[in-house]
């Protein structure tokens, strides 16, 4: 716990990525068994979390990415703010260190 608290600005920002991009994936399989406007509770909840990014992105969203890879789209970028963040505290040389 203390090393988790020692690097909090690593840990925290990464988790929050990590739950924004396996949001965008679930949105993506929840859209293959659902349509759209469900009232599933858990696919609006997925909405809920994720519509908001989705937004955020729509102008930078190219205009041939069809509507239903947006989730996949809004998750490459999650996954691209990961590693640079990695690679920005890498370069700090404030990534936790395993051993």
């Amino acid at each position: 716990m203390l090393d988790f608290l020692r690097h909090s600005y690593f840990h925290i920002p990464n988790y929050v990525l990590a739950a924004l991009m396996y949001t965008c994936f679930g949105v993506f399989l929840l859209d293959i068994f659902f349509r759209p406007g469900s009232s599933n509770p858990i696919y609006r909840a997925f909405h809920r979390i994720a519509d908001p990014f989705f937004r955020f992105l729509a102008p930078v969203t190219p205009g041939f990415i069809p509507p239903f890879l947006l989730p996949l789209y809004a998750a490459f970028w999650t996954i691209l703010l990961r590693v640079l963040l990695y690679m920005l505290l890498f370069s700090l040389d404030l990534v936790p260190r395993l051993f």
